[in-house]
């Protein structure tokens, strides 16, 4: 049975924003005020810079994938990534 116009539309649709979705959640977006809060929060940092995205470095629920540089609390510099969802808190992986 040949589908309408309308139903090919919806179709098409439906598949675009499922890829949308799909590629937000693979290359992630960047919080830069959330990845600030979550590690000043956590205590053991200072000098805090953070930007950029880490694609690659937090799990499939991760929204959020934001790079930081800053300072441990032996004064060495350490690099890592914030990963937050929508659903859930942050985490702090260290590279």
């Amino acid at each position: 049975m040949a589908r309408s116009k309308l139903e090919k539309g919806i179709l098409a649709g439906l598949f675009a924003a499922t890829i949308g979705v799909a590629g937000v959640n693979l290359v992630g977006l960047e919080d830069q005020d959330g990845a600030r809060a979550a590690l000043q929060n956590d205590g053991r940092f200072t000098q805090i810079d953070v930007g950029g995205r880490d694609s690659f470095s937090c799990g499939k629920g991760d929204l959020y994938r934001t790079h930081f540089t800053a300072l441990n609390q032996n004064n060495k510099k350490v690099e890592g990534t914030v990963c937050a969802g929508i659903f859930k808190g942050s985490t702090i992986r260290l590279d």
